[in-house]
C-alpha cells in the first residue's frame, strides 16, 4: 500500500468544535490548504493568539500570556501596542 487514501467530497464532524484531527503524539506533519479558518492559536507555554477589538472598537489580534493578559496587540489600522518595555534580545 501506498500509505494515502483519497476521496472526493467534505469531511464533516457530526456535531460542531467537538473532535480533534489527530491527537499528542499522532500529529499530522503538514497542512495543505487553500483557505484555513480558525479560532484561537494555542501554545505549549500556554500563550495564545486571538482575535479582540482595541478599546476604540477596531478588529485586532492579541498575544495572551498564560496568566490571560494581553501582552502584543496587533490592530487593523497597523499599530503595536506593548503590555511591557520594548527591550533589545542579547
Amino acid at each position: 500500500a501506498s500509505g494515502q487514501n483519497a476521496f472526493g467530497g467534505n469531511l464533516v464532524p457530526t456535531t460542531d468544535n467537538t473532535y480533534s484531527l489527530g491527537i499528542v503524539g499522532k500529529r499530522w506533519s503538514t497542512l495543505y490548504a487553500q483557505t484555513t479558518n480558525v479560532g484561537d492559536i494555542h501554545f505549549a507555554n500556554d500563550f495564545k493568539i486571538t482575535e479582540v477589538l482595541t478599546d476604540e472598537g477596531l478588529d485586532a489580534l492579541a498575544i495572551v500570556n498564560s496568566a490571560g493578559e494581553k501582552v502584543v496587540v496587533f490592530d487593523s489600522q497597523g499599530n503595536i501596542f506593548f503590555k511591557g518595555e520594548v527591550r533589545q534580545l542579547k
